[in-house]
């Protein structure tokens, strides 16, 4: 156990204030939103669903993918045209004429197109695919995912001259360009499986990049999703407010390009090296005698974030890692762990740092034990996390 604990990483911070929505998203009744090439596309009317097909506004996915759109009146017909390839739409008719340069065929889909409210909807999955667009459909988040998100490619000399680095958390590889270093720090937020990246002088939040199960930050803050793979969401999310001020604008901007310039050297890895952190419940705790008991629940490994989605945004009654079994062991405490509880604030249930003498006090009247993040720098306790217990838990 103790050579598996040295491989533990480090959580620094909590991401835009945002870490954990109180409701959690699974079986939720959600809107059906509407992301091209990793964009979130506003549609004046709501995409819907009928018979397991999502029809969408034909304005909307026109502009996201940038096809002609020809209204015919009199025979209650829509004509796409994108390049060579044009698609004719009659509503209520399932079928569709395709076609491609001089062939041409019929397609019959599972629902037709229709008027609804003085707007026209099309099946969204015949049209992506007429135009050679990839189709992805996310239940949890209500989503509909069409194409991808690209970077254009960096020639190989220009990336010799950065420097490598890997963020195996998330499957990426950017290079970074020169001076990067000097001016952004980078940290790792556990809780959100992401790096966030900040001014080094004024910690001011530029962007981060991360990787989750079944989630997206995309209808909270802005959003490039870069990857959307079997319910797994790889994006970079920026802050929503404005995080410098007007005499620091300039600096901030500058710093932001060399973030960017990094960002379109981004790469898919697999295999790079998995870590782990520990998920345990405290069993008593002395600081002044630089001790912690802990009753171990198990190691998570960091690429495992199916598993961590369940741990935060489970059940009602919070994350479930206690086998039941009271085992006590014995660690030290460093003289200068950190301490961090969750507090409330509107929907959003956050941690935050607190003082020993609050944290103790805080869990001596707890009816409920929670799990913790254990963090350890070496065979010392550095950092202890509550992790997310959801609304209806007893304290």
């Amino acid at each position: 156990m103790k050579k598996s604990l040295q491989r533990m990483g480090t959580l620094l911070s909590i991401f835009l204030g945002l870490v954990l929505v109180a409701s959690p998203i699974y079986g939720q009744d959600k809107p059906i939103s509407l992301v091209v090439n990793g964009r979130l596309i506003p549609t004046d009317v709501a995409p819907f669903a009928e018979n397991s097909r999502t029809l969408v506004p034909v304005r909307a996915l026109s502009e996201a993918l940038q096809f002609k759109v020809d209204w015919k009146a009199e025979k209650n017909q829509v004509e796409l045209t994108k390049a060579s390839t044009k698609l004719l739409f009659t509503l209520g008719d399932k079928k569709v004429t395709v076609q491609e340069g001089e062939a041409t065929k019929e397609v019959t889909m599972d629902v037709p197109a229709k008027a609804v409210n003085n707007r026209i909807f099309i099946p969204v999955r015949t049209v992506a695919e007429a135009y050679g667009q990839k189709v992805e459909w996310n239940g949890p988040m209500g989503m509909v995912l069409i194409g991808e998100n690209i970077f254009p490619p960096v020639n190989e000399e220009d990336l010799a001259k950065m420097t490598k680095r890997d963020y195996p958390e998330i499957g990426v590889r950017m290079y970074l360009p020169a001076g990067f270093d000097d001016a952004i720090a980078t940290r790792f937020n556990i809780e959100n499986n992401a790096y966030e990246f900040f001014t080094k002088d004024r910690n001011e939040l530029i962007a981060s990049i991360g990787k989750a199960y079944n989630y997206s930050f995309s209808a909270i803050v802005p959003t490039d999703i870069l990857k959307y793979d079997k319910g797994f969401f790889t994006e970079v999310n920026y802050p929503s407010d404005v995080p410098y001020s007007q005499g620091t604008e300039k600096d901030y901007k500058e710093k932001e390009m060399l973030f960017k310039e990094a960002l379109h050297t981004l790469q898919f890895v697999d295999g790079l090296k998995e870590t782990e952190k520990y998920v345990a419940y405290i069993n008593s705790i002395d600081k002044e005698a630089g001790k912690i008991n802990l009753n171990p629940g198990e190691f998570i490994s960091i690429n495992n974030i199916k598993r961590r989605a369940d741990l935060m945004l489970g059940p009602a009654w919070g994350a479930n890692v206690y086998d039941e079994k009271e085992e006590e062991v014995p660690f030290d405490l460093d003289k200068d762990c950190k301490f961090y509880l969750r507090e409330e604030k509107g929907m959003v249930t956050a941690a935050h740092e607190v003082s020993y003498e609050s944290f103790k006090k805080e869990m001596e009247n707890r009816k409920l034990k929670p799990p913790f993040w254990v963090q350890f720098d070496g065979e010392k306790v550095v950092e202890l996390v509550e992790i997310y217990i959801g609304p209806g838990a007893e304290k």
